[in-house]
């Protein structure tokens, strides 16, 4: 028995096992305030929920719309969203890459690339299809090859009267 000098402030809470260390001990929400963004220069690099495509609904209208580029390593589809902003979305599977922490550094080449085409790609959403998995070694090609097909998605603009 506790004596009340002895006793916490801190109650636990009923999702929580009170015989655990204090440190493991944080409800299922909480998390360290730079986690799943990157950091750049000191400050976090979010991509936020309104530049991606989220829904399958808005997958599968870019990929009816049919009008994608090519390229040796990547396959991107292109649709004009009426937005003021461009959209991406990734298809990554597991059939790609087998480990996680693989398809993870793809889709962050993927987005740092998008981040510095964003004004270029504006009103447009992109589905990106990697055709290989690729890692650091083939990173910086990935980045060139993807400006360059990001160039090309002009083309969807302008077939927009489908």
């Amino acid at each position: 028995i506790r004596s009340s000098s002895q006793a916490h402030s801190w109650l636990p809470g009923s999702h929580e096992n009170p015989r655990w260390p204090r440190s493991y001990r944080r409800s299922p929400r909480q998390r360290s305030p730079s986690s799943g963004c990157l950091i750049v220069a000191g400050r976090p690099v979010r991509f936020p929920r309104q530049l991606r495509l989220l829904k399958t609904d808005e997958y599968s209208s870019v990929f009816s719309f049919r009008c994608a580029v090519n390229g040796p390593a990547l396959r991107l589809h292109g649709k004009p969203n009426g937005l003021a902003h461009g959209r991406l979305g990734l298809v990554i599977g597991r059939k790609l890459a087998k480990q996680a922490v693989r398809r993870n550094y793809m889709k962050r080449v993927i987005r740092a690339a998008f981040r510095e085409q964003q004004q270029q790609l504006a009103g447009l959403d992109v589905v990106v299809w990697p055709r290989a998995c690729f890692g650091r070694e083939q990173a910086a090609a990935v980045r060139v090859e993807l400006q360059r097909l990001f160039g090309k998605l002009d083309r969807c603009r302008a077939s927009s009267s489908h």
